[in-house]
């Protein structure tokens, strides 16, 4: 028979290993799985938190789309309507936060025909819109001002500038508490632009490019100004305009306007193009002629016989037609101008006639003005004989013949020769 030790008695049917945790093992455990919970605490919290946080801003988000769509479903003109300058003033000069950074890039715009307290009633009204969504309250604000913007696009900036397109800049701004937030308030902003010029149209076909409307051949003279817009249809707009060949000293702007003033007489091939906001590119052409100034040709000293007839066309170089003929005198009558039984077409310069009395030279002045009003003048000398047995016009051809008292086709006698002192025959 076998004797036991004491303490080494063990249950009937036992291993090792069915004896369980021993207490520190137990202590052990409890502590790693509180160590485990708090972390999920801090975790299900922050997640709680931020779950939160995004649903409120999903809800502001709601109400600022809501509150821009209230923009759109009013005329561009409108925005301002009610909004008076006194409670304008004090909204701008009291903002939520984060709306002063948009507030300095465009400048305050209200209804100059509104009273206060008008502005509170207003379409976009100056005061907050509250809106209760469960346990919150979200405020929305609308906030307009203006601002300009290149035709090309780009920033819509505060500063007016020539040519620059004008819009309505309306800011949304939706606030609503929140101790995560700063200062325990949340805001959501946004912005749209509006314009009082209509509503746009969207056209959904396919891009066509700009048709360019070619001008008419133009005309036109040294020294005198000109003016000329360049037109286009279909495109998307804003069209960007150039021009290549234009006469010298004139020259074409982004938006068509072309203007200057010649300085080089010439005929000019010109060619336009039109770039639209889809790049899409038109063209035409066009020829420019530049004239120069009237000049006259002075026919020289003029004699004639009296009661014979007499034509005399002037000739002007330069100038633009129609021009205008006309004889100025310079003196008393009868001692200027043309000779009594003369006169000149008014349209054509030709001088014609009969001379009704003999007189000795006298100057005669003749002026042209075109049709950009550019005149010119000469001055020459006419002489009327009493009689004479010559011609009056180019002297004829004869032998031995000597003009204006010589001898012609052989016999003697005085010749008053239109043009010219006579010539050997």
């Amino acid at each position: 028979m076998m004797d036991h030790a004491a303490g080494d008695h063990a249950s009937p049917g036992l291993g090792a290993a069915d004896r369980g945790a021993s207490l520190v093992e137990v202590v052990v455990a409890i502590a790693l799985i509180g160590t485990m919970m708090t972390a999920l605490t801090a975790f299900f919290v922050t997640t709680a938190t931020i779950t939160a946080r995004q649903g409120g801003t999903q809800v502001a988000g709601q109400l600022a789309q809501d509150a821009v769509d209230r923009v759109h479903a009013i005329h561009g003109s409108s925005v301002v309507t009610g909004r008076d300058r006194a409670s304008s003033d004090s909204q701008w000069n009291s903002p939520v936060p984060g709306v002063a950074a948009y507030l300095a890039g465009m400048r305050q715009a209200w209804d100059p025909t509104a009273a206060f307290p008008s502005g509170a009633s207003a379409p976009l009204p100056t005061t907050t819109r509250s809106v209760p969504v469960g346990d919150l309250t979200y405020n929305q604000y609308w906030y307009v001002g203006r601002c300009w913007q290149p035709p090309a696009g780009g920033d819509c900036g505060p500063v007016q500038v020539s040519g620059q397109v004008e819009f309505f800049r309306i800011v949304v701004a939706v606030t609503w508490r929140d101790r995560h937030c700063a200062a325990g308030l949340c805001s959501y902003l946004t912005a749209t632009l509006a314009s009082d010029d209509g509503d746009p149209v969207f056209d959904t076909g396919p891009a066509t490019r700009p048709v360019v409307t070619s001008p008419t051949d133009q005309v036109s003279e040294v020294s005198v100004p000109v003016n000329l817009v360049l037109s286009a249809t279909a495109g998307a707009p804003p069209l960007t305009w150039s021009a290549f060949g234009l006469p010298t000293g004139v020259a074409v702007d982004s938006s068509g306007q072309v203007s200057g003033t010649p300085t080089v007489p010439g005929r000019y091939p010109v060619t336009v193009r039109a770039v639209d906001a889809a790049r899409l590119v038109g063209t035409g052409s066009f020829t420019w002629t530049v004239n120069d100034l009237p000049r006259l040709v002075n026919p020289g000293a003029q004699t004639s016989i009296r009661t014979e007839a007499v034509v005399l066309r002037l000739q002007v170089t330069g100038g633009t037609a129609p021009m205008a003929w006309a004889v100025r005198d310079t003196g008393s009558p009868g001692l200027s101008g043309l000779p009594p039984g003369l006169s000149i077409d008014p349209a054509t310069g030709v001088i014609t006639g009969t001379p009704r009395n003999a007189r000795p030279p006298v100057a005669v002045t003749i002026t042209v003005t075109d049709v950009f009003g550019r005149s010119a003048e000469t001055t020459f000398t006419w002489n009327v004989l009493a009689q004479g047995n010559g011609h009056v016009g180019t002297p004829p051809q004869g032998r031995g013949g000597q003009g204006n008292g010589g001898q012609g086709n052989g016999g003697q006698g005085r010749h008053g020769w239109l043009g010219g002192r006579g010539g050997r025959g």
